[in-house]
């Protein structure tokens, strides 16, 4: 555990340098959700993809975009209880490619929505460190997004779950 969260320590200090290459986003989306099949199931959760057919080719660093979108994923596997579900979504509009990550989890309490892209925060402080993060998943992805030219923006209620979209 510990190992994971130096590496997305490192994460953040190669931020600097982005190693761009064009790409399709769906690929990219297909292969973190492949990823993260078999957990998905482990945990009774559904986990789906709609994917945008019109999607052009764009400049990215796969690897870093790979490490934003798991993390997103990673989180709503963690914070969706058995039974829900998951989906992973592209679209592009007005010139604008999105990904967006839908859960129907627990949700984030309005107070924390503020805080939770800042580096070492951590909703649930109580929550043991081997259970979870240090609070770095969200940071490195919204650094990663904005490193593309992007952002990262999170829509919530208690209770019905979270999008987080880049």
């Amino acid at each position: 555990h510990m190992e994971t969260q130096l590496v997305n320590l490192d994460a953040i200090s190669a931020l600097t340098t982005l190693d761009l290459e064009l790409k399709n986003i769906n690929d990219l989306v297909t292969h973190v959700i492949d990823s993260r099949h078999t957990l998905a199931t482990s945990h009774n959760l559904g986990l789906t993809q709609e994917l945008s057919p019109d999607l052009p080719l764009i400049l990215i660093d796969e690897v870093k975009l790979n490490a934003a979108l798991s993390h997103l994923l990673d989180n709503a596997l963690v914070y969706t209880p058995a039974g829900a579900r998951i989906t992973v979504r592209t679209t592009f509009q007005q010139g604008t490619i999105q990904i967006a990550v839908t859960d129907t989890g627990i949700g984030i309490a309005p107070k924390h929505i503020t805080n939770i892209f800042d580096l070492f925060y951590r909703v649930d402080s109580a929550r043991p460190l081997n259970t979870g993060g240090v609070g770095l998943g969200l940071t490195i992805a919204r650094l990663v997004a904005e490193a593309h030219d992007g952002s990262l923006a999170v829509n919530s209620m208690l209770g019905q779950g979270s999008t987080f979209t880049i």
